[in-house]
């Protein structure tokens, strides 16, 4: 089976239509919250804003609180929301995040996690899978050598970090899709990236897309692929690429 199209890619119909009379009733069924925008690595890519500019503490104040996120957990629940994902920056250096997870579990939401890796110990993978609620957690991928991807992040071992954690959610029976994250530093190794993925009995997904900074401004957009590198992707290693369809 190829790596890149998972079961889950074929959906169910009855998930189909429960998605389909959600959106004609302006019904929620799927949220993300970005749970803070601290984070552990500085990719050159990042939407949130320049990494290699210190976060001021005026936009850490200004972050909702603990209680708050719950609040808004809730809200979402009792607006009929079942399928939660939790971002960031970096989901894991919140430290209320099990406190969030624990939330999750009371409301019976169904839980995404998105995260670089990084920061998965042994402790933190037996906790996660002790939630039957938790649909998995994506990982964010930037090649298939440590010196491209820990090149993107500016973090050194962020790579063999990030595998890390992916090994023991794995080792813990904890679904983990691997998100592949493609620019132009790192677009030459994206059959490589794929190969790995397969090796390894992992899922995984391609994302071309770079956006434009929230906070307006277009540095990310400056690893942008040339339409020339994107072609040749779509020639080549994403010919008979099917995108991975996740619940949330």
């Amino acid at each position: 089976m190829d790596p890149c199209r998972p079961m889950s890619a074929v959906q169910p119909a009855v998930l189909t239509y429960v998605q389909d009379r959600a959106y004609e009733k302006f019904i929620p069924l799927n949220a993300s919250i970005e749970l803070t925008m601290r984070c552990n690595i500085r990719c050159v890519h990042c939407y949130n804003f320049d990494r290699e500019t210190p976060l001021d503490r005026a936009s850490v104040a200004a972050e909702l609180s603990t209680a708050e996120v719950m609040r808004v957990m809730t809200e979402l629940r009792n607006e009929g929301c079942l399928y939660l994902a939790l971002t960031g920056g970096e989901a894991f250096v919140h430290p209320g995040f099990f406190d969030f997870m624990d939330h999750a579990r009371r409301l019976f939401l169904a839980v995404q996690v998105l995260s670089n890796g990084t920061l998965i110990t042994r402790e933190t993978a037996v906790r996660l899978s002790g939630y039957p609620n938790l649909l998995g957690v994506s990982l964010s991928l930037y090649g298939a050598t440590a010196s491209v991807h820990d090149g993107i992040t500016k973090v050194a071992g962020s790579f063999d970090k990030t595998w890390a954690g992916a090994r023991l959610l794995q080792e813990r029976g904890i679904s983990v899709l691997l998100k592949f994250i493609l620019m132009k530093q790192n677009c030459h190794e994206t059959a490589q990236m794929m190969e790995q993925a397969e090796s390894l009995g992992f899922t995984c997904t391609v994302d071309p897309a770079i956006t434009m900074r929230h906070d307006g401004t277009k540095g990310s957009l400056e690893t942008r692929m040339s339409p020339e590198q994107l072609e040749a992707l779509y020639r080549g290693p994403l010919r008979t690429f099917v995108p991975h369809h996740a619940a949330t």
